[in-house]
């Protein structure tokens, strides 16, 4: 009796299935991958926010870093918790380093206020011939906008500097931020 082109051949059923499967990873094993690396990463997400929420003050969070490297992790994980710890930590200090960022955008704004002030009274120098009191208001308007100016410009720059220092003592410890 001759066989069907319809019919599977079961006789070598087996034997083609695992022919064709050679060399491409079975899905199980895909998945069992998938899910170890899931609980890998759930591992890792649970010591680190344990680790963070721990720490009482600052300097303790300094010391993270230092503390999960020299810990008896294995290396995997120490690096998925330093990932971790790394993102916590950029969360935390987002408006600072927007802040740091704008350090020199400030420094060039109290500098843009000085040359604003000096401008004023340049004008008001050129224009005494033609209005007498040009002077004396161009001076007032000088300095006016210069002390008023400067003390919002010195607030964000002390502001601003205090976050790059933040940020500096936290990129020393080893946080990639």
């Amino acid at each position: 009796m001759e066989k069907s082109s319809n019919f599977i051949d079961f006789e070598n059923f087996e034997e083609n299935t695992r022919e064709e499967s050679k060399g491409v990873p079975n899905e199980s094993v895909q998945e069992e991958e998938m899910l170890n690396t899931m609980i890998a990463k759930n591992n890792a997400r649970a010591e680190a926010e344990f680790l963070y929420k721990s720490a009482k003050d600052e300097n303790e969070i300094l010391l993270l870093r230092d503390n999960v490297i020299r810990g008896t992790y294995a290396e995997n994980l120490k690096v998925k918790i330093l990932d971790i710890l790394d993102d916590y930590i950029k969360e935390e200090l987002k408006q600072e380093i927007e802040l740091a960022a704008s350090l020199d955008e400030i420094k060039d704004e109290k500098n843009n206020l000085k040359l604003g002030a000096v401008v004023l009274i340049v004008i008001g120098f050129v224009v005494t011939p033609f209005f007498a009191t040009a002077w004396l208001i161009g001076i007032a308007l000088a300095v006016a906008g210069y002390y008023f100016g400067n003390k919002e410009q010195s607030v964000k720059l002390q502001k601003a500097e205090m976050a790059a220092e933040r940020i500096k003592k936290y990129r020393k410890a080893g946080y990639r931020i």
